[in-house]
């Protein structure tokens, strides 16, 4: 690959001068931010990247981190239950597989929104005890744990326990795990500097029904403003996006979704399944904190999954990104298949189809400010994204990019080991 890794960049320069009192200050703010893939040349691999935190929308911007400004989440969560097997509150601390899953049933300013623009927050079922184990189970289907399917492959250490499990059978979005992204008060964006995405809860861009979580990207034929990015560009293009911040995260175990990519191959098209850590200035700013992206798929090359573990050091690692996780004869576009991650203290393997298809021992090639097993040890939480790519020859290219797109999930099912 030509240029393995994406950026996503918000540049601003600020000018300032203090002289006997009289204060002059100078602000030119400029944003370029790419897709999800964009890079340059073929299939790059990240779903996020942000490089400097912007302040608005929180009261305390010194304690406020860059991702809870970018979801609108800029004040401290209401934790209500918190459950792991006992560890430091340090994640550097916590010891190979034990792991710990969090959850959160409140997060300020999303509660009623979860379901739809303006909508009511929807109700679910709270978490019940997983029996098997012990360990609390979340779940948006009273069907039972994961459906009573267990990960392909054995238990690093004693056997699996389902930690969360929503087959999206509803109406809405289970709010008490998953809430709507937004461009609002985050200048986030995808796609090329002419026709950025503009992310939204509407019913448009996020809805569950049918059995299935989908989330578009859509061309309007009216313009819009895009509240809350730092610049006062209006777009055409709307798009959705969801994740599991401070409501579900967790440290190693098996992560599995099911899901169908937009079904075309012309270029312009994106979607992404990946994680992003609980605190993601742990170690430092992107990559240092680190990201896993266990399926990443682009129109352009429509048979390729392009999975990848980023983290300093990772240019260095031949492992750390696969283009070739595929299964012969099939392709992920318009078609159903599951993709997977099974992530150890040591190792991060993805799963195609139930296939291995990318293994990182990722350990060796750790660079500074980071040691391993940093930055892979604490809770990551879900995320799945719809985008429009940039580059890479994977841009939106007007009148042949087919809009509306549709990343549908099926089903999304995780499992702690021990």
């Amino acid at each position: 690959m030509a240029e393995p890794r994406r950026s996503r960049r918000k540049r601003g320069w600020l000018l300032a001068n203090v002289i006997g009192g009289v204060v002059l200050i100078v602000a030119l703010s400029f944003a370029l931010q790419g897709s999800p893939g964009s890079g340059g040349g073929t299939p790059s691999s990240s779903a996020l990247r942000t490089d400097e935190p912007l302040s608005r929308g929180s009261s305390d911007a010194a304690t406020c981190t860059q991702f809870e400004q970018m979801v609108g989440a800029c004040t401290d969560p209401t934790t209500t239950t918190t459950t792991a097997p006992a560890s430091s509150s340090d994640p550097s601390s916590r010891g190979a597989g034990g792991g710990t899953t969090t959850y959160y049933t409140t997060r300020p300013g999303t509660a009623s929104s979860a379901g739809g623009a303006g909508g009511a927050a929807p109700t679910s079922p709270a978490a019940a005890p997983d029996a098997s184990s012990g360990t609390p189970f979340l779940s948006a289907d009273p069907g039972g744990p994961c459906s009573g399917t267990a990960p392909p492959v054995s238990a690093p250490s004693g056997g699996w326990h389902c930690t969360l499990d929503d087959e999206f059978n509803g109406s809405s979005l289970d709010s008490n795990t998953w809430s709507p992204m937004t461009t609002y008060g985050s200048d986030y964006k995808t796609g090329p500097l002419l026709s950025k995405v503009c992310y939204v809860n509407s019913p448009q861009t996020i809805s569950e029904s049918g059995g299935y979580l989908n989330l578009s990207v859509i061309q309007t034929p009216q313009s819009n403003s895009c509240p809350g990015t730092v610049d006062t560009s209006e777009t055409n293009f709307l798009g959705g996006m969801v994740d599991s911040f401070q409501k579900f995260s967790q440290q190693y175990g098996f992560f599995e979704a099911r899901a169908s990519m937009p079904p075309s191959n012309v270029p312009g098209l994106q979607a992404t399944l990946w994680l992003y850590p609980e605190n993601e200035t742990l170690y430092g700013p992107w990559p240092d904190s680190g990201e896993i992206d266990y399926a990443e798929w682009y129109s352009e090359y429509p048979n390729n999954d392009v999975p990848a573990v980023h983290y300093p050091g990772a240019n260095s690692d031949p492992n750390a990104q696969s283009d070739t996780c595929v299964i012969s004869g099939q392709s992920p576009a318009g078609q159903f298949h599951t993709y997977a991650l099974l992530w150890t203290p040591t190792t991060m393997t993805t799963y195609y189809d139930g296939v291995p298809c990318m293994t990182d021992v990722y350990g060796p090639h750790v660079a500074y400010p980071d040691a391993a097993p940093g930055p892979f040890n604490q809770p990551f939480f879900l995320n799945f994204t719809a985008a429009l790519g940039d580059s890479n020859g994977n841009g939106y290219e007007p009148g042949r990019t087919p809009l509306p797109a549709t990343l549908q999930v099926d089903w999304m099912r995780v499992w702690q080991y021990g």
